[in-house]
């Protein structure tokens, strides 16, 4: 979580460098590095979550399957958030 939100933030200050900055060949830089910086965020992010949600339903063991703990359903919308963010896989072979 602690490198995300490092990533985002380096992300979100090169947007604002592309929006803000008074330099035409800043801003066109960092208009390129958060294009290419953004599938790459989303694929790191929407991973993670998805690899510590599996882990922690592993400290319940066979109990992390029971929906009275609700760890469940932390898995399952952490593996549909790869899907809505642009399905990971393809994202990484256009890069």
């Amino acid at each position: 979580a602690e490198g995300a939100r490092a990533f985002s933030s380096y992300v979100a200050l090169q947007i604002d460098r592309e929006l803000n900055h008074p330099d035409e060949d800043v801003r066109k830089e960092a208009a390129d590095e958060v294009a290419l910086l953004t599938p790459i965020i989303k694929a790191f992010i929407t991973d993670n979550g998805w690899i510590a949600t599996s882990e922690a339903m592993q400290v319940y063991g066979g109990h992390g399957y029971i929906a009275e703990w609700g760890m469940e359903q932390y898995v399952r919308d952490a593996r549909i958030n790869m899907i809505y963010e642009g399905t990971n896989t393809v994202q990484s072979l256009d890069l």
